[in-house]
């Protein structure tokens, strides 16, 4: 059957709503198709199964230049429902398991480790998407030492060249979820060694770094500290909060009161301290009990 990359876009889109998906797995649907024609140099261009292979293969990020799970999993869930439809004259809309794909072992003593992992999760009736991504691991892990002409479990410098051989393909961000969720399969091996080498890693978690504020925004947190709209003690927090972080002197019991929210909001929303303080707490300028002791303190 011969279609363009615009008239098999129109065909899906019409197939999705008709199949009551929502709106922004229709919107995800249809990015993925913008994509495949500026691959194929236009929409009008003619679609194919070896163009559709060929745009699957895409899955390395040009923004990070490492491996990109989700653009596996988009452009790979758009072409296999093209290619049902150029072979078929069917948009197949088949549920599939995601995360289930990707190479297997085939020695006979890893396809057995592999389904007895398998059988394990599933009767720990751990989640579906938990199952998919440590399966996946586990194969992959299984496949490179196959690879490597290991038909065995391998010591433990295996492990260590499996997760280097990962990061030539993902980003260092992803570092920390590998080993946590490499870490169970290893210990259903029952192997001490393994996942003493999987803990030698060191992966740390990343944390997005909030910006920092300007010198006009911090002038309007000090102006609103400096009023009658917060009280002493909040003042005093949220001054040291501005040149320290909330979380360096905030201790563990306080930080989720309100007290500790309102005064990290209005270190990081200087521009809007003063409104937000006596809009939305009131009780904020109110003197508290050492305010009432010491009325010199407040303002």
């Amino acid at each position: 059957m011969d279609i363009t990359i615009k008239q098999l876009g129109e065909v899906v889109v019409a197939a999705l709503r008709e199949a009551g998906y929502m709106e922004s797995t229709v919107g995800n649907y249809q990015k993925t198709i913008k994509a495949l024609g500026i691959y194929a140099g236009g929409v009008d261009q003619l679609y194919t199964v070896e163009l559709g292979a060929k745009f699957a293969a895409l899955t390395t990020s040009p923004r990070t230049g490492k491996f990109s799970a989700v653009r596996r999993f988009d452009y790979t869930r758009l072409i296999n429902v093209g290619n049902s439809y150029v072979q078929a004259g069917v948009v197949s809309l088949a549920v599939t398991r995601r995360g289930g794909g990707g190479p297997r072992p085939e020695s006979d003593e890893f396809i057995a480790l592999n389904t007895a992992w398998e059988h394990d999760m599933a009767e720990r009736e751990l989640a579906v998407a938990t199952q998919d991504y440590y399966g996946r691991l586990a194969r992959s892990y299984l496949v490179f030492l196959e690879d490597q002409g290991i038909m065995s479990l391998a010591d433990a410098a295996s492990v260590l060249a499996f997760v280097e051989s990962l990061m030539d393909r993902w980003a260092k961000t992803t570092l920390y979820g590998i080993v946590t969720n490499f870490r169970p399969f290893l210990k259903f091996t029952d192997r001490s060694d393994l996942v003493d080498a999987i803990n030698l890693v060191r992966a740390r978690r990343s944390h997005r770094t909030p910006a920092v504020l300007d010198a006009a925004d911090q002038q309007l947190v000090v102006t609103a500290c400096t009023t009658a709209v917060v009280s002493a003690r909040d003042a005093a927090i949220t001054l040291l909060a501005l040149i320290s972080g909330p979380p360096a002197i905030m201790p563990p019991w306080n930080r989720s009161s309100r007290y500790c929210k309102t005064t990290c909001w209005i270190a990081n929303h200087g521009q809007h301290a003063s409104s937000y303080a006596s809009r939305s707490s009131p009780g904020l300028n109110e003197p508290t009990t050492a305010d009432a002791d010491n009325p010199g303190s407040a303002g």
